[in-house]
């Protein structure tokens, strides 16, 4: 399918990969030594996975941190957010993190893996694990707030990489709660080390050396017990309460009211933390608090204050619960309680700001070029509306780099109540549904939507009105019915020049069309000079269409030459894996199939079938089964072979328009059935009696029965069994029903 972008793909924005996410937090100088913990760690080194789970405030990040930066081995660092829980986002992080730890990943997988619509649970996985596999040096792949991810697919993904991971990889999760992982079946094999809240609860000589040695609180031993007692060694309860402390004109008092909850310890705490702060860092810390990182200039976008960078820093020296995220102090962010705590009180004290506060951030991230954090913070805004524009103005900045569950994810969070922007969204979506992999109704329903939905004037995404926008996503998705289609690029076509991205996707598509339909010389025609570079998706779709229609014209050798460069082109652009490559590598199969190499086709086109990312069921698909079925049948496989005609079959049996898939099938089936009689040596061909005894024998009948329903004697029955298992070559009944099938005989 063409490119929905119709933009230039140049790689990766600096949202989409922050630096900042893969480095292991800096060791703060109020630490407690934990020799215990480091030890387990260090002598887990063999095993699969480890997880940290407990609580937050638990010091999951902080016991990694410290051990990560003491490690001998390679540590590939990732912080996860909630964002992160979308496997083509997930899968770039985690072999960013991996390069960026020393590994050496290949280009090649690294590309693949950014490549919209990419095969991640095992093209990629698989060519990552490849890359791994002759790796001698360990490394630690560490997951941070691994409870962030929701998406069951992560999941799946993360236990192909436990499961099928070389001797050298080692993954540590930090998690609130248990990852819906194959824990069990790692527990029994040993596999597993799990360190949970039993272990990462400070006992209560670490609190004493935390309180006292680290703090410097001078508290007496009932007083340390009492706080380890009522935290229930809870670390950050703990330095919440130290903070008190420290100004505390009573001590005994405060410790005898403290309370052993997090709620409590957080209302308890509440006020003693703000109150000694002067005004203008208070209402700096309660802005700040709509957001999730902070850096100065967009603290000062927020807050309308100037000189945020310094503020922070000064914040950070002073203890305020903060973290760094960088080396240089130019990202951090607040604890979690501690922002769950000013998020409380802001919304105490100053609701009405709250919208306002997501708007400004709205307007920063909008201004780098960040559609998902646009979004997010539109939508905490209260503003449906504006979320709804942009992403109908900058969805291609999603579908670009392949995060189209992402892209789902915004338009779902907009919610089905679009108002005036419902025409250009279900567009969108439809699109975006295509590129997902659903069934071509889900996409005609949105498209019905935005016809009867009101919209004048061009798109919000650049086009020149919303016929435009309908035709050009019914030209992209073929289905199972090619008049649709080809009539859509048509239209686009009939636009002129006025319009390039209209006539460069019509074009790409209707040489498609044309192509399925049986008719490649018009397609040629329509294809003469065709080039979209600008347009990577598109360049690609329309050129592979090119090399198929050179093929059925009997130029197979230019359909080769065509097939191979642009095969060559798109993979410089990290399109191979994706469904576009997986079209170029049909044409490149069908191309070699044709000059008579068919053991060469055969990679080309299992290649085609493992990448193309398109619905089940539709012609493109069934085009590519019978090509492969050709090829199969040609090597012998003729089980195979015939398994994808049958499913081939049933595509085209359904279908409203298949153009010329019928007259392809019969071909296909016709020499499939050649190719199984000529398996059977000469004068071996089962006679008519024998083959409708070998019909009986597949199913339940005896002998007996098989006679009494032929109206011959048993005697005959034995003796068609016997001339049977001599001409198949067999010797048994389930052998001779066995290979009656790979013949096609029954």
């Amino acid at each position: 399918m063409p490119d929905p972008a119709e933009a230039r793909i140049t790689g990766a924005t600096p949202w989409s990969l922050l630096e900042t996410k893969m480095r292991p937090p800096l060791v703060h100088a109020e630490l407690v030594a934990r020799p215990q913990l480091h030890a387990l760690l260090d002598a887990s080194a063999g095993r699969a996975l480890t997880v940290v789970s407990a609580p937050t405030g638990y010091g999951k990040t902080t016991l990694l941190g410290s051990w990560a930066r003491r490690s001998t081995a390679a540590i590939a660092w990732l912080t996860l957010e909630a964002s992160d829980s979308d496997p083509a986002r997930l899968l770039q992080y985690v072999i960013a993190s991996l390069v960026r730890a020393g590994v050496s990943v290949e280009a090649a997988t690294q590309r693949a893996a950014n490549a919209p619509g990419a095969d991640l649970a095992g093209v990629v996985v698989a060519q990552l694990l490849n890359d791994l596999a002759g790796r001698e040096a360990p490394v630690v792949l560490i997951l941070d707030d691994y409870h962030l991810v929701t998406d069951p697919r992560c999941h799946d993904l993360l236990s192909r990489l436990i499961a099928n991971r070389p001797p050298a990889l080692r993954i540590v999760l930090a998690t609130r709660s248990d990852p819906p992982l194959p824990l069990g079946r790692l527990r029994a094999t040993r596999e597993l080390l799990e360190l949970r809240q039993l272990q990462l609860r400070f006992d209560e000589p670490e609190a004493e050396r935390f309180l006292n040695e680290v703090l410097g609180l001078e508290l007496d031993a009932p007083s340390v017990a009492a706080l380890e007692d009522r935290t229930e060694g809870w670390p950050a309860g703990l330095y919440l309460a130290a903070l008190s402390l420290r100004a505390a004109p009573d001590r005994a008092s405060f410790i005898r009211g403290f309370a052993g909850s997090s709620r409590h310890v957080v209302d308890y705490l509440g006020p003693e933390m703000l109150g000694p702060l002067d005004a203008e860092t208070r209402t700096f810390l309660l802005r700040t608090s709509v957001l999730e990182r902070l850096t100065g200039p967009l603290c000062d976008a927020v807050t309308g204050m100037t000189g945020s960078a310094a503020r922070l820093r000064d914040l950070h020296q002073d203890n305020m619960f903060m973290a760094a995220l960088d080396d240089d102090g130019t990202w951090y962010r607040y604890h979690r309680l501690f922002t769950e705590l000013l998020r409380s009180i802001l919304a105490n004290e100053a609701a009405a700001q709250v919208p306002e506060l997501h708007q400004r951030a709205a307007d920063w991230f909008a201004s780098q070029g960040s559609l998902e954090l646009t979004v997010r913070h539109a939508l905490l805004a209260g503003d449906r509306e504006r979320a709804a524009l942009e992403i109908a103005r900058g969805w291609r900045q999603l579908t670009a780099v392949g995060r189209f569950d992402t892209l789902q994810a915004l338009l779902d969070a907009v919610g089905s109540d679009r108002g005036s922007l419902t025409a250009p969204l279900a567009c969108v979506e439809a699109i975006n549904g295509g590129l997902r992999g659903l069934d071509r109704s889900v996409s005609e329903a949105l498209l019905a939507t935005a016809e009867r939905a009101a919209w004048e004037g061009p798109t919000p995404d650049g086009r020149e009105d919303i016929s435009m926008a309908i035709d050009t996503v019914r030209a992209q998705l073929i289905g199972t019915d090619l008049s649709v289609s080809i009539a859509a690029a048509r239209s686009l076509i009939a636009r002129g020049s006025g319009s390039p991205f209209a006539e460069g996707n019509g074009r790409a598509c209707l040489g498609m069309g044309l192509v399925l339909a049986g008719d490649p010389r018009t397609a040629l025609e329509t294809l003469d000079g065709f080039a979209a570079p600008g347009m990577p998706l598109t360049h690609v779709y329309g050129l592979a269409a090119r090399a198929m229609a050179l093929v059925l014209t009997g130029d197979a050798a230019g359909g080769e030459r065509v097939a191979a460069d642009t095969l060559e082109w798109s993979r410089d652009r990290g399109l191979e894996s994706t469904a576009l490559g997986g079209v170029v590598t049909l044409a490149l199969g069908m191309a070699v199939a044709r000059q008579g190499r068919p053991a060469e086709a055969e990679p080309w086109l299992e290649r085609a079938l493992a990448s193309l990312r398109i619905p089940a069921g539709t012609l493109l698909h069934a085009d590519a089964l019978l090509e492969h079925a050709a090829v199969a049948g040609a090597l012998g496989r003729t089980e195979h072979a015939r398994s994808e005609t049958r499913t081939a079959r049933e595509i085209v049996a359904g279908s409203t328009d298949p153009g010329a898939l019928p007259e392809l099938l019969r071909e296909v089936e016709r020499g499939l059935d050649v190719r199984t009689r000529r398996q059977l040596a000469e004068g071996d061909m089962p006679s008519e009696a024998e083959l409708r005894v070998l019909r009986l024998l597949a199913g339940p009948s005896s002998r007996a029965e098989i006679a009494q329903a032929l109206f011959v004697s048993p005697n005959t029955v034995k003796t068609q069994i016997g001339a049977l298992n001599r001409k198949l070559g067999t010797s048994t009944r389930a052998e001779a029903v066995a290979r009656g099938r790979e013949l096609h005989l029954i």
